[in-house]
């Protein structure tokens, strides 16, 4: 580390040959004042280098402390930081596997690590109003992700917009039991306009936006089971046509009698 007071000390006292210069690094600029000091008195006969020197050194005690570092000290500083943030990481990935260790240790699992296609995949048909593929989609993405509350709440608004209300509330039962409690956007999502007019949709508010007080008028689990059916079959189908056992219209064909069920 560079001292201001030392910098300004030495422009003081020898900066006519330039010493304060090579202290601060700046080597050719203490060449030049040297060599300026040897002009000035053979040439001019003026002390043109002491004069700068001086000015020098008024430059330096005048100016900040945090000026001198961020021009002089910068690699210092640079480099202590870079070892403290190395020194934080290390610390970091050390507590890392530590929590590892310990939720290996107690068999607590988590799904936060896990690669989930799906979701993008689900989340585009979504978009695009393409609902039924949007379901499949989500179907696998919560295979891979049973505990996501944001993936229910999502299958939950396709259902609504489906009109099928006692799915739209199983799954909205799912994402606030594992965590989801986003109300505000529960109430004013326009894709659960359908569900929020629903009486049982009040129940389910009154409740603590939980189920098992709320009499459906349907089985949602029965229904679900019937769903995993069909998608079991649908993915059957598209694996057959990625194998080329089916061709595309053949896939069509049987996809639609599917779906016709």
């Amino acid at each position: 580390m560079k001292s201001k007071k030392l910098a300004a000390l030495m422009a003081l006292v020898m900066g006519s040959f330039g010493v304060h210069k090579f202290y601060l690094g700046e080597g050719q600029a203490g060449f030049f004042y040297i060599v300026l000091n040897i002009i000035g008195f053979n040439i001019f006969g003026l002390p043109i280098a002491i004069m700068l020197a001086v000015f020098d050194a008024i430059k330096l005690f005048t100016m900040s402390d945090s000026d001198f570092d961020h021009k002089y000290n910068s690699k210092y500083l640079n480099k202590n930081r870079r070892q403290s943030t190395s020194r934080g990481t290390v610390s970091n990935n050390r507590n890392t596997r530590d929590r590892d260790h310990n939720r290996n240790r107690y068999n607590t699992p988590t799904n936060k690590n896990i690669k989930n296609p799906f979701k993008t995949s689900a989340k585009k048909k979504y978009e695009d109003y393409d609902l039924e593929a949007a379901i499949e989609e989500y179907n696998k993405a919560i295979g891979i992700s049973p505990n996501d509350p944001q993936l229910h709440f999502e299958v939950a608004s396709v259902y609504s917009l489906l009109e099928n209300k006692s799915k739209s509330l199983f799954h909205l039962d799912q994402a606030f039991g594992l965590g989801y409690d986003k109300v505000e956007t529960l109430q004013t999502t326009d894709d659960l306009a359908f569900l929020r007019i629903q009486h049982e949709y009040e129940a389910f508010v009154e409740n603590g936006y939980r189920l098992d007080k709320v009499s459906l008028p349907n089985n949602p689990n029965k229904e679900i089971d019937k769903e995993d059916k069909l998608l079991a079959q649908l993915n059957k189908l598209q694996e057959l046509r990625t194998k080329g056992l089916l061709s595309d219209n053949e896939y069509i064909y049987e996809k639609e009698k599917l779906m016709r069920r």
